[in-house]
């Protein structure tokens, strides 16, 4: 009889256990499905809104993060560059380098929170809403080219009877930030090794290494005197259609003992992006102001004159895009830098056809021609049909389709373009 005392009492026990269960997965599937429920239609602006305004700020923090040198709170000096305040990444002789990866993530996080309020304060604008909103906390994580920003900002919406809370958002801002941290290092690690002397061709071999773009500014007030700043430019991930910058700053312990004043500085010219052919002669102005200016070039590729002249003819081997460094010097020992960017292509060829054969085909069914070139600098190429019949056509790839409504001869011609040279290729079609 104990037994089966026990049994029952085993039976009950399990019974209240599978109950609990029940329960507790009913509670969290119904609390699931309410953190699912959709916005209600009339509140969803106030969303999208609040979206926006992730999305701006989260721009604002890359952007930031670029100009800045990876630095927002944590820097430790500020130096003077064309009259802003940045972080300086090494400051007469100490090293304080670019932020570790961890860092960046926090910092941005922490500009998007203390940024956001302008923007939600455009939240009293919804006219028969109750609105109210706590602080916001961002999480921003670097993952190859995105950063990824989740935001957790509790908003409470009341309309009538009616109350909602949102509180989760995020945003993903484009920018191949690992890139950039990795050029600046590359620079930095070579630049500290040299304390009192600017690394003018690190910059040059970092822009060509990690493939961006590069310019560099010396400072020539007294406030700036011995600051360098490096812009880091990438052209691949761009940011409202502009190239994403990493700026990097360079204090040196210099006295400036120039006692002619600042009028004794030379000044050089931006140089913009240029472009040679291979065998065609390159021709260049530098133009500089200043006492007696003289030019330098860390470069075998060319020689410049002494009034400035780049001239030179490229040979095969040189074809590529190169960076150069190019120094105007006064006679008082002033100097000023800027980067050169050349991009030297082969000379082009035409596209070569392969021989069409003469073509038969059938009045009122469809004519298929695989028309084969080849380019040898590899270029885009366009197929076009000379003075074309109704109903012909030539795809992107080269394939030419027909549907002939009677018969006879067709004399044809393709002509095949690399967007400076073209090929002509003629055949005919014996329609039967």
């Amino acid at each position: 009889m104990a037994s089966k005392r026990g049994q029952i009492t085993l039976f009950i026990v399990l019974g209240v256990l599978l109950v609990s269960l029940i329960g507790v997965f009913l509670y969290a599937k119904s609390s699931s499905l309410k953190g699912k429920a959709e916005l209600p239609a009339d509140m969803a602006p106030i969303k999208l809104f609040v979206d926006e305004c992730l999305k701006s700020a989260s721009k604002d923090s890359v952007v930031m993060m670029g100009f800045s040198g990876g630095y927002y709170l944590s820097y430790k000096k500020l130096v003077d560059v064309q009259g802003y305040l940045l972080p300086a990444h090494i400051y007469e002789g100490t090293f304080y380098g670019v932020p570790s990866k961890e860092t960046i993530e926090k910092e941005m996080g922490d500009y998007v929170d203390d940024n956001m309020n302008e923007c939600l304060g455009r939240l009293d604008g919804f006219q028969g809403f109750n609105i109210t909103k706590g602080s916001p906390d961002t999480n921003a994580t670097i993952i190859g080219k995105k950063i990824i920003f989740d935001t957790n900002l509790p908003i409470k919406i009341q309309k009538g009877g009616e109350i909602t809370t949102i509180s989760d958002f995020n945003s993903e801002v484009t920018a191949d930030l690992p890139k950039m941290l990795k050029a600046a290092d590359d620079y930095l690690n070579v630049q500290k090794d040299s304390p009192n002397e600017f690394a003018i061709g690190a910059v040059s071999n970092t822009a060509f290494n990690n493939g961006v773009g590069a310019t560099f500014f010396a400072g020539k007030s007294p406030e700036s005197y011995g600051v360098f700043s490096i812009n880091l430019m990438d052209n691949i991930t761009k940011i409202d259609g502009e190239p994403f910058t990493f700026i990097v700053n360079v204090k040196f312990n210099w006295v400036n003992t120039t006692s002619a004043g600042p009028s004794a500085f030379v000044s050089l010219e931006e140089i913009p992006p240029q472009s040679a052919s291979v065998g065609e002669t390159f021709y260049y102005a530098l133009k500089a102001t200043g006492d007696d200016v003289t030019y330098e070039a860390n470069t075998n590729l060319f020689s410049i004159t002494p009034q400035g002249i780049i001239t030179f003819v490229p040979s095969d081997d040189d074809a590529g895009e190169h960076y150069y460094v190019i120094t105007a010097r006064d006679k008082h020992g002033n100097t000023d830098s800027k980067m050169l960017e050349i991009n030297v292509k082969r000379m082009n060829t035409p596209p070569v056809i392969l021989a069409i054969p003469d073509q038969a085909a059938v009045a009122g069914k469809e004519f298929v021609l695989d028309i084969n070139a080849t380019d040898k600098e590899d270029d885009f190429l366009e197929y076009i049909i000379e003075n074309p019949q109704e109903g012909m056509d030539i795809d992107l790839d080269g394939v030419f389709t027909w549907v002939p409504k009677q018969a006879g001869q067709t004399s044809m011609t393709i002509n095949v373009s690399d967007g400076e040279a073209s090929s002509l290729s003629s055949f005919s079609i014996d329609v039967q």
